[in-house]
């Protein structure tokens, strides 16, 4: 399938990023509140189900849905055949970049990390990366050594929000901020580890707050978690 560079969507449209499946260290590092991994996958997949419908529902993953590397083998692919969405469709990250090829198999289209994807919604346009790292890099063009810490990002991204054009949908920084001027993270970690809905991510857009913790007293600084 090619994903055209604008994709309509309709209400019927959620997002989600950052699940970290396989990652028995993503428990430390965002503090995620489960006893195990196999806990904290059972709860992901529940919790999406019980968000998105079973029929009708079109699922964009803004990366960083395996953790190829973890501290055990997972079947992700059995895992995200398992969750709702007729149509799944991913935005590699920076740690499933290297499973592109076979997420053909169980997502209905797969964009490279980096490149971007723009939905579009009753006229109204939003662009989705998994990392706002892409962002810096438009902020700071000469820039060849970018920040990837948290930290890190946030101040950056601080710094530069009134030179970002557009809106935009992002994962990868977790716990950092729900949202940041015009940028809505949609990652389980913002979002009591379910999807997002459409409707909810645009609402936020359109909230006159400049910023919204990711999570209530926790700072996010963990270094190279994302």
């Amino acid at each position: 399938m090619i994903l055209p560079v604008i994709l309509d969507i309709d209400d019927m449209t959620w997002f989600s990023a950052d699940h970290h499946f396989g990652h028995r260290s993503v428990l430390k590092f965002d503090r995620r509140p489960y006893a195990d991994l196999d806990e904290m996958e059972r709860d992901l997949v529940m919790k999406h189900n019980a968000t998105v419908p079973p029929n009708g529902a079109t699922v964009i993953f803004l990366g960083d849905v395996v953790y190829p590397k973890g501290d055990r083998e997972t079947d992700w692919r059995d895992i995200v055949r398992s969750l709702h969405g007729d149509r799944k469709i991913l935005l590699a990250g920076n740690h499933d970049a290297s499973l592109e090829k076979r997420f053909s198999k169980v997502f209905d289209a797969v964009l490279p990390e980096g490149v971007p994807l723009t939905v579009r919604l009753r006229g109204r346009e939003v662009r989705c990366v998994h990392s706002p790292e892409n962002l810096c890099k438009r902020i700071y063009p000469g820039f060849d050594d970018l920040p990837s810490g948290y930290a890190d990002v946030l101040l950056t991204l601080e710094y530069g929000n009134e030179r970002i054009e557009g809106e935009w949908l992002c994962g990868h920084v977790h716990t950092v901020f729900r949202k940041l001027g015009s940028i809505v993270n949609v990652g389980v970690d913002a979002w009591d580890y379910a999807p997002v809905s459409v409707a909810d991510a645009f609402a936020l857009l359109d909230d006159s707050r400049i910023g919204i913790p990711g999570r209530k007293g926790f700072d996010g600084d963990f270094g190279e978690a994302g």
